[in-house]
């Protein structure tokens, strides 16, 4: 699938979701839903389709019965339904060569290995006069492709506003759905994401995402609590990785201001979790274009001077491409 049809498919389920949304289920009985058991058919209408994935997706986000039997929408055959099944859906439907739906052969729970997702340390910058915006990074790491992910974010503080969630730019690829559902009467942000025609590749410490937050002036970042937690049975932190199953990620939550392991990863200056010839060009746009500021910026002073300057990008061009030593930052 090209750029151009996954794009027309993110909008496909889109549109999908707005209709399931709109149309009551029992006008869809009505016309003609058979309600047979098929393993993916949501919908009950004996065709699997971008319907099924979006019927799902609204079972999982909104309680929405899907419209055919239950058990249609448990598409790994794991015996639950979650992130992994329309994720999984939509890999029999767009990518060649995918498990069919309830393969068999698939291992429900394989090993959790190197697979985690973490906050963290909370930036901050001046948007306006007296409101500031902290950054709240969300890493994750994983030693094999995903094809889906779901995570519910819990927070405490009441002085905060949650404004936004940002995708990270290189961890679920461009064609995917990646959406965030703010409960703010219930202190909740939901996370999911969906791999439509290419997997997530492994990473150590990607930026998943960014969580934007206005806070009061003066008010102390180690104060923003956050933590992963499991809102109902059907949005529980998982990983659904290619081969098949769910994992469940190892988690590290806020550590009152302190750094984790994943906030500092020297030469990756546009925290995307890979260390490459975007990071040069982010720092020359930084230092000469009025380009944005690194999420860490000690990460973008790979000489360990105490500064960026133009000797950072000498440095990693001799390590990236003439086997020069490797980025040292602060």
């Amino acid at each position: 699938m090209n750029s151009s049809n996954a794009s027309r498919t993110v909008r496909s389920i889109r549109n999908a979701m707005f209709w399931c949304l709109i149309i009551p289920t029992s006008l869809l009985l009505l016309f003609g839903t058979s309600g047979a058991q098929m393993c993916g058919d949501a919908d009950g209408n004996g065709v699997l389709n971008v319907l099924d994935i979006s019927r799902i997706i609204n079972y999982l986000m909104l309680g929405a019965l899907p419209g055919g039997p239950l058990e249609n929408s448990d598409v790994d055959g794991c015996g639950s339904i979650n992130i992994a099944d329309p994720a999984y859906l939509a890999q029999y439907l767009y990518v060649k060569d995918a498990r069919i739906p309830c393969d068999p052969s698939v291992i429900c729970n394989p090993p959790v290995g190197n697979n985690s997702i973490a906050f963290g340390t909370p930036q901050s910058y001046i948007a306006e006069e007296d409101s500031i915006i902290a950054l709240v990074p969300i890493y994750v790491t994983t030693d094999v492709p995903l094809v889906g992910f779901s995570a519910a974010i819990g927070y405490t503080a009441k002085e905060i506003i949650m404004l936004s969630v940002e995708q990270g730019s290189s961890v679920f690829p461009a064609s995917s759905i990646f959406e965030a559902e703010f409960r703010t009467a219930d202190k909740q942000i939901v996370l999911y994401g969906i791999c439509l025609n290419k997997a997530m590749e492994p990473k150590t410490c990607g930026l998943l995402a960014t969580l934007r937050i206005l806070v009061p002036p003066g008010y102390p970042l180690e104060n923003l609590d956050f933590s992963f937690i499991s809102t109902t049975p059907s949005w529980e932190l998982l990983f659904a990785p290619l081969g098949g199953g769910t994992l469940t990620p190892t988690v590290e939550v806020c550590g009152k201001g302190s750094p984790n392991i994943c906030d500092i990863y020297c030469g990756d200056a546009n925290s995307d979790g890979n260390i490459n010839i975007k990071d040069i060009a982010f720092i020359i746009s930084y230092l000469y274009k009025a380009g944005p500021a690194p999420i860490q910026p000690v990460e973008a002073d790979v000489n360990n001077s105490g500064a960026i300057e133009l000797l950072d990008v000498s440095h990693m061009v001799r390590y990236l491409y003439k086997g020069g030593t490797p980025p040292t930052c602060p």
